[in-house]
């Protein structure tokens, strides 16, 4: 098979697993800031409820323990370092992919960020395929069962956020080194 291939697929399944984590990372960071009392989260239920009618919210599922979202948080962040690793051995630099995570967290792809738990089992299989380990009947049912399963529409609807996703690390990469240079220059001018 195509090393290229092969190698291009591990990246693209390294990157989205690393935005996986670190969008899961700052979410536990973001909340476990909060203080979250049961009127707090009394508040909350009034006002999802009153955004989403139909749908009913218990105040206890937005009461946080502040000191557990923070541990969690820097699980995360110990596994997100390992990707940063992985990552590493394939071409991929840690900056690029610290560049690729903050892009999507902070952008407006809204498909990419709606259905991220689908990429990297995408890059996975793809990665399988490319390897020679499944065939490409087998590359085909897995995201047909896994489309069918969680009610997805199939691959062809993915198609144009899968080369987002391949552009913006791409771009990622090609750019850490000046977004280096310009925090390096910014650390050494204070």
């Amino acid at each position: 098979m195509n090393n290229k291939k092969i190698n291009k697929a591990l990246q693209l399944y390294y990157a989205t697993m690393a935005y996986f984590i670190y969008n899961e990372m700052e979410i536990r960071r973001i909340v476990a800031g909060y203080d979250t009392t049961p009127e707090g989260a009394k508040r909350t239920v009034k006002i999802l409820e009153a955004l989403r009618p139909g749908l009913k919210f218990r105040a206890e599922d937005f009461i946080f323990d502040s000191n557990e979202l923070a541990d969690e948080a820097l699980d995360l962040h110990n596994k997100f370092k390992q990707y940063l690793l992985l990552a590493d051995e394939t071409g991929i630099p840690k900056e690029a992919l610290i560049c690729f995570c903050q892009s999507i967290y902070n952008s407006k792809l809204s498909i990419i960020k709606q259905m991220w738990h689908f990429y990297p089992i995408y890059f996975d299989s793809k990665y399988c395929y490319n390897a020679g380990i499944i065939s490409k009947k087998d590359f085909k049912n897995i995201l047909t069962k896994y489309s069918i399963s969680t009610n997805l529409v199939y691959y062809l609807y993915f198609r144009r956020s899968i080369r987002k996703i391949e552009n913006l690390l791409n771009k990622s990469i090609k750019e850490s080194p000046k977004r280096l240079e310009i925090v390096n220059n910014q650390l050494i001018n204070k």
